[in-house]
């Protein structure tokens, strides 16, 4: 176990804590369907709403950035196991159970009337045409799950897990739940308010349940919930 002591310099929350600021100034600038159409604009022009290669990209960015770069680090710059981080089973019967009831709670009584609001209607689907076609928002969705588990592993598999024990539990919380917050600035009032009780609810979720899957599994039919009430 890591801990931070007097005088000796502990690189692990270093690594954790410095990657994880570059990385997602990386991804926020570089990552996004809009950085896609300005460095390619000559594919989609400027409107990165109506462009899926853009959305391809974006969820390209994520895993690479997100996940595939953390892993590296936890690997051999860090030298522990993947696995500890919570991709692993975990507590299946709290994590499921969790999701089966949070879901379809949050997707009535805070999805469903947002949905009705002008500025998420504006703002999702983040790709405009997905619902042209069953077959493309069904495309749309299933790549949005790579964002989905990439942002989950970043914040409460990379962050969460990687400094719980050096920082404590609910230090770690919200710790991960800062820029989490901070990458939801642009969105609509009410998301990034939310965003707020998520990353803490979704943290505790991931420590509970020692994984981060059922999270995973949680935020993303979430999304999914948004875009099928705006579309349909």
């Amino acid at each position: 176990m890591n801990k931070l002591n007097r005088g000796k310099i502990d690189l692990k929350p270093s690594v954790i804590l410095l990657s994880a600021s570059i990385l997602l100034v990386i991804f926020k600038y570089y990552g996004y369907p809009q950085s896609f159409v300005s460095i390619f604009s000559t594919r989609c022009g400027v409107d990165f709403k109506h462009c899926f290669p853009a959305h391809t990209y974006f969820s390209l960015c994520s895993v690479l950035l997100l996940i595939l770069v953390p892993f590296i680090l936890i690997k051999y710059v860090l030298k522990e196991k993947i696995s500890d981080y919570g991709l692993k089973k975990g507590d299946f019967k709290f994590g499921i159970t969790s999701f089966l009831i949070l879901f379809p709670l949050i997707a009535l009584v805070m999805i469903l009337p947002s949905s009705r609001m002008p500025q998420f209607k504006a703002e999702y689907p983040l790709f405009a045409l997905a619902g042209k076609t069953f077959s493309l928002v069904l495309l749309y969705e299933l790549m949005y799950g790579l964002y989905y588990i990439s942002w989950e592993f970043f914040f409460r598999g990379y962050l969460l897990f990687g400094l719980k024990d050096i920082f404590g539990e609910l230090n770690a919380i919200l710790i991960q739940t800062l820029p989490s917050v901070l990458m939801h600035i642009g969105k609509p009032d009410g998301e990034i308010l939310a965003s707020i009780a998520a990353g803490i609810l979704f943290g505790k979720l991931a420590l509970r349940g020692k994984s981060i899957y059922y999270v995973f599994l949680l935020h993303w039919f979430i999304g999914m919930a948004m875009d099928l009430f705006i579309l349909y």
